[in-house]
């Protein structure tokens, strides 16, 4: 296999993984709360008639199954790259070089920086940030499956939302 088709299969991979990673901590950030359980040891008026356990039957509590949110989709704004290009730390031509990645290559777009002839797009990479010249991105859109947020008091509303080969460009 080629240096380019290694390069491809990992950033695949990586790119699945943050989408994991990403869906799995929606998942878990708005998962319900479970409600404390009554604390009965202190009633002063609980009435116990053991005299013939027979004769009454005790009523079973069962408690109330609280609905399943149903799954949802969320719009993240991503690029995909479409040409091999290198992966800076910083938003300059002279910024240290983290990688470089093939054309068709897709990321999470976080915001774009720079000037109108000099943009840089901010992405997620590698667990973490980076940047690559926006000349050199398309953006789109694509749809994630997340489970459904429900206001309350003390969050508020809403979910965070987050996610070739030849010579690299800048």
């Amino acid at each position: 296999m080629n240096k380019n088709t290694l390069t491809a299969i990992l950033m695949g991979f990586v790119i699945c993984l943050g989408i994991v990673v990403i869906v799995l901590s929606v998942k878990l950030s708005i998962r319900p709360k479970a409600e404390p359980e009554p604390d009965l040891s202190s009633a002063s008026n609980v009435f116990v008639d053991d005299t013939n356990p027979t004769d009454t039957p005790t009523p079973e509590m069962t408690p109330e199954p609280t609905p399943t949110p149903e799954p949802t989709t969320v719009t993240v704004m991503m690029v995909r790259t479409t040409t091999s290009v290198n992966v800076r730390a910083e938003p300059s031509a002279n910024g240290t070089k983290l990688g470089t990645v093939v054309k068709g290559s897709e990321f999470p777009m976080i915001e774009e920086v720079g000037e109108a002839d000099n943009k840089w797009t901010k992405i997620q990479y590698d667990g973490g940030e980076a940047y690559i010249k926006s000349s050199y991105l398309e953006q789109f859109e694509k749809e994630v499956e997340a489970a459904p947020t429900t206001p309350t008091p003390e969050d508020g509303e809403g979910a965070d939302q987050p996610e070739g080969g030849g010579e690299p460009a800048q």
